[in-house]
């Protein structure tokens, strides 16, 4: 099932959707395990994580949307992504998205 069609489903039931902050694919793994049925990646966590900075606006739309995207796979789970920088001018958005669908990417 597309990690879209997972998260609306998510959504349209009755229970909380508890989405908890993972920056690589084992912290994702880590929160599925607990039981938490949705991941969010937080741009701060994740330029922290990957780069040892403050979210500074560092990293790009690639390293971004390869890392929401290998979180994705490993996980299997609908993941929420920080992405409203995007990256550019509003030209860049369109861009952003699409790269971030084809991460699998289920919501920015």
């Amino acid at each position: 099932m597309k990690a879209t069609t997972q998260l609306r489903n998510l959504l349209r039931g009755t229970e909380m959707v508890v989405a908890p902050g993972c920056v690589d694919p084992i912290s994702g793994l880590v929160n599925k395990y607990v039981g938490f049925k949705a991941l969010y990646i937080t741009g701060s966590g994740a330029e922290a994580s990957m780069l040892g900075n403050p979210d500074m606006g560092l990293k790009t739309l690639t390293e971004s949307s390869t890392l929401a995207g290998r979180i994705a796979d490993a996980t299997g789970l609908p993941v929420i992504c920080d992405a409203e920088a995007g990256f550019g001018t509003y030209i860049n958005v369109i861009r952003t998205v699409k790269e971030f669908e084809k991460a699998g990417v289920a919501a920015i």
